[in-house]
């Protein structure tokens, strides 16, 4: 028996095989719209992992492309050669693996130059969401990205299960644009969130340079609803210190600490634009400025 493996299969086939070889199939195009609730993700947040879409459905399902969608209509994966006497169990341990909305399909496989190698069996996702409650369709490339940077389940980070298939393409010396502009993405994605952890953390442990009061209102935005810091809301300065200054934020009526944060403006700055909307920051100021004293992301809750 054989079996052709586009996904995770590549790297982690999991179950016993006499030899491998890199192999394609023809007619389809590999993308994230396979939701994944027991893997890669939850049923609360679902994670992302690849079907193979038959050419004629992708076309019907997303008629405007970009560029990373004009790539050819063969999907490369690899293709196990399976004992006789082990496929009865190989295909039972793959069943419960792939149980979130694929099913088994017997295709044609082809190796470089374009010559058939045998009759595989391969596990896809159909395009039908009456059949394939898992199937999410076309999805913004950006959505997508944000998704599987910050997912997880059972078997893991979402984003490792895209870099390990991006790297194993990488290895077969094959290029997937679809596959590689959304890995260049969720890298991206992942490099801003290190960034804002790394920002929040130094803001914990630095000793404030000054105070911030504000009225219960900005209270209620920063502690309830996650939002910056608006001019508006503050009621008083105390001390003198620079833009980018860490300030502890501090509630006029309760007089409790509410937050600590970056600041984009300096003590006497905010003393001239405090109780103002942030639209008469640039006539006060006379320079282009941010809306916030402190943005969402340079704070945190105290």
């Amino acid at each position: 028996m054989f079996v052709f493996g586009y996904g995770s299969l590549i790297w982690r086939p999991g179950f016993p095989y006499t030899r491998k070889f890199n192999a394609y199939v023809r007619g389809f195009k590999r993308r994230f719209w396979q939701r994944s609730c027991d893997h890669r993700g939850t049923v609360e947040n679902p994670g992302r992992v690849v079907t193979i879409v038959p050419t004629s459905e992708f076309e019907t399902l997303q008629p405007s492309r970009e560029p990373h969608d004009e790539d050819d209509d063969i999907v490369w994966g690899t293709v196990y050669c399976v004992k006789h006497e082990d496929s009865v169990a190989v295909l039972k341990c793959l069943d419960i693996r792939e149980k979130g909305g694929y099913h088994r399909e017997e295709v044609p496989v082809y190796v470089q130059g374009d010559l058939f190698a045998c009759m595989a069996t391969l596990y896809v996702g159909s395009v039908s969401r009456t059949v394939n409650t898992e199937f999410i369709g076309p999805e913004d490339l950006d959505a997508t990205a944000r998704i599987i940077a910050c997912g997880s389940g059972p078997s893991g980070p979402n984003r490792d299960y895209l870099y390990n298939l991006a790297e194993s393409l990488r290895s077969m010396s094959l290029h997937d644009a679809y596959l590689f502009e959304l890995e260049r993405r969720v890298r991206e994605s992942t490099v801003s969130t290190d960034t804002q952890v790394c920002i929040k953390t130094k803001i914990s442990d630095m000793e404030p340079n000054g105070t911030i009061v504000i009225d219960s209102g900005a209270t209620q935005a920063i502690s309830q609803k996650s939002k910056g810091l608006l001019p508006v809301g503050i009621r008083k300065v105390e001390g003198d210190f620079e833009e980018g200054s860490v300030v502890l934020v501090i509630d006029q009526s309760t007089n409790k600490k509410v937050s600590k944060g970056l600041v984009n403006f300096s003590a006497s700055e905010i003393e001239m634009i405090l109780g103002k909307h942030s639209k008469m920051i640039p006539e006060i100021l006379g320079r282009e400025a941010q809306e916030c004293v402190i943005s969402k992301s340079a704070m945190i809750l105290t």
